[in-house]
């Protein structure tokens, strides 16, 4: 709900100012605890999402991607393709240029043919 939402980003203002030299409330330290516990699991989540797949087959569904659109970035390249970032970049370089300035800055396109 909403208001569960409003409470998660309270206590996230709140972790983000006390550094961990800081004494913390035992409270506020077992909220701290619980989220950073929590965080390391969805991370842990998609990471496990992130095997690497067949080149071939992240090929397709990135060719597929760039006839919908010509520029992405990364993230939502990882998004589409559900690759880990340095395999997805190998495969990138190979195949795209990666815009480092421009109205385009930080995105990738194909290679022109």
């Amino acid at each position: 709900s909403l208001r569960h939402f409003h409470s998660e980003l309270l206590l996230l203002d709140k972790i983000r100012v006390h550094s961990s030299s800081e004494k913390v409330h035992p409270l506020l330290s077992s909220h701290i605890r619980i989220y950073q516990h929590v965080e390391y699991e969805k991370r842990k989540k998609e990471e496990a999402k992130c095997a690497r797949a067949d080149k071939q087959k992240v090929l397709e569904v990135l060719f597929s991607a760039f006839e919908k659109h010509q520029y992405y970035n990364i993230r939502d390249l990882m998004d589409i393709t559900k690759q880990p970032l340095i395999y997805l970049k190998e495969i990138l370089w190979e195949i795209g240029v990666y815009n480092s300035r421009g109205p385009h800055k930080s995105t990738w396109e194909l290679k022109p043919e």
